[in-house]
Parts: structure tokens; sequence; C-alpha cells
């Protein structure tokens, strides 16, 4: 699947340090948009450009979704301009979304579909399953995105062995 991170999502993958090790699930293509990629800051942009020279990240082109339609859906659904970005970019199109913003999945489950959204705890999971990363390390990535200010749900490690 394409799958278009936003902000909240990608900040809490590199400050957990989980951010290489979803890049490595061979199975998705992973996206960011220029407002979310300018949302991002200093702190993600080393990590952020080193996947981008890598080919491991696309920077989307901010004509790929119409102006129109990013007013449309900031207007209609109040989030925030990356959030908003993430679902201009996948609405009518193949990709599905990565946030870590509440608000924002709901609006993206209502508007893509459920099965077309996740958060950057999806991703761990899944990368687990995978054989990518052990549960107990992927638990600790969590602990670190929680200790470095990630607004995410209380979880255990049985989050991460539960298919």
């Amino acid at each position: 699947m394409n799958i278009i991170f936003d902000a909240s999502s990608l900040i809490n993958l590199v400050n957990g340090g989980g951010f290489d090790i979803v890049l490595a699930i061979q199975h998705h293509q992973f996206y960011l948009g220029p407002l979310v990629y300018s949302e991002c800051g200093p702190g993600c942009a080393g990590k952020i450009d080193g996947a981008l020279d890598n080919n491991k990240l696309t920077l989307l082109d901010e004509n790929q979704a119409t102006s129109s339609v990013f007013l449309d859906l900031l207007e209609r659904h109040g989030l925030g301009d990356g959030e908003t970005e993430c679902l201009a970019f996948s609405v009518g199109t193949d990709f599905g979304v990565c946030s870590d913003d509440r608000k924002a999945r709901q609006t993206c489950e209502i508007t893509l579909g459920h099965e077309k959204v996740t958060g950057s705890l999806g991703l761990l999971r899944e990368a687990v399953h995978l054989g990518l990363v052990a549960a107990d390390e992927a638990f600790e990535i969590y602990l670190k995105m929680k200790a470095a200010g990630g607004f995410l749900p209380n979880i255990d490690l049985e989050f991460f062995r539960v298919r």
C-alpha cells in the first residue's frame, strides 16, 4: 500500500527510533507532502532527508493535490494543514494515511475507510509481525515516543504480540 505520513506519526517514529524500522516494511511505499515536510522541523530533518535521498521515502509534489480540494477539506473537517494535506492526497487515490492524531484518524477513517488508516504503532506492530523488530524492542520504541511527548494511547507489550 502507498502510505502518506502526517507530521505527528513521523515525529513520533523519529523520536522513538522506529523510523528506519518502519521504512523497511517492503510491501509499503512511503510518502509525505510538502506541508508535512515543513512541519516536522529540524529535529527530524536529517532522518527525513536521508530517507528521501535513499528512496525509502518520497516527497509528493504539491500540485498532485488541488488547492480547491485541500481548502474544501480544511473547511469541512477543521484539521491541521498537514493532516488535511494527507487527506487531500489520499481522496480518490490508493494512498493510505499514517497519523497519530486522533481527530485526523477518525476523519480519514470516515472519508477513506478504516483499512486505509494506520498510525505509527500499527506500523510498528506490522514490523514485529514481519520479523523486522522484536516485540520488546517495539515496546521500547513506543516508550521513547511517549517520553518525547507523543500523544499515544496506553498500551502494553501484548499489543505488539497480538495479530
